[in-house]
């Protein structure tokens, strides 16, 4: 499943910044993740559940998930224009500093997938 279909099809209410927050409500990411079944899997070998530096296990599973090469892809913010960021990074800013929805969150996402890889080794994780 693409990243931002996985984004775009959970319907709880969107949580902010964590993976998933004590009320049990999730960012797009940890939503993302969800959806395939497997955030459990992704936050048991994590720092945490706002950790955005990989494990070697989460590295696995978003390598599993054919995920983790575009989650490297250095990309620009589309609100803010701040600094490259790995599209990891970039979707939980999205997601909280400027309170996209997640159906924002995957238009954005979707443009990235759409765009020809181009991993940007200094932010590769």
């Amino acid at each position: 499943m693409k990243l931002s279909d996985a984004i775009r099809i959970q319907a709880e209410p969107q949580g902010r910044f964590n993976l998933r927050n004590s009320d049990g409500h999730t960012d797009a990411m940890g939503g993302a993740l969800q959806s395939v079944g497997r955030l459990d899997d992704y936050l048991k070998h994590g720092g945490g559940e706002d950790c955005v530096v990989f494990s070697d296990e989460q590295r696995q599973v978003l390598r599993e998930l054919g995920w983790l090469e575009l989650l490297s892809v250095a990309v620009d913010c589309p609100a803010c224009s701040t600094y490259p960021q790995r599209l990891y990074g970039r979707i939980t800013h999205l997601n909280d500093k400027h309170e996209w929805s997640r159906d924002q969150i995957a238009d954005f996402v979707q443009t990235v997938e759409a765009a020809p890889v181009k991993v940007d080794e200094k932010l590769k994780v």
